[in-house]
């Protein structure tokens, strides 16, 4: 027969419930992060920091491209793709 005071010693279950909570949210998190990373989400999120805004600080224009990106399509600054190294930026004067 067991005694009552084995029966009533549960010093450490809620601490051992939280541990096995915080296991199984790991788990989730761990599955949902890696199901986002297969279906590309994170790239897609980040598609606007690493190429729209960058080509608009760049270029002052997201759709403009450089030499830098293969032929200048949009550049504010170059007149002709090759031959000729003269640029010129036009800036409207304010009225």
């Amino acid at each position: 027969m067991v005694k009552k005071s084995l029966l009533r010693a549960e010093s450490g279950q809620a601490t051992l419930e939280y541990v096995l909570l915080l296991a199984v949210l790991v788990m989730v998190a761990g599955i949902v992060g890696k199901g986002l990373e297969r279906a590309g989400l994170a790239k897609t999120l980040m598609k606007p920091i690493t190429e729209e805004y960058a080509y608009t600080y760049k270029y002052g224009l997201a759709a403009a491209r450089g030499f830098d990106e293969g032929t200048p399509n949009l550049h504010p600054r170059v007149t002709e793709p090759r031959g000729s190294n003269f640029r010129i930026f036009l800036n409207p004067r304010p009225k």
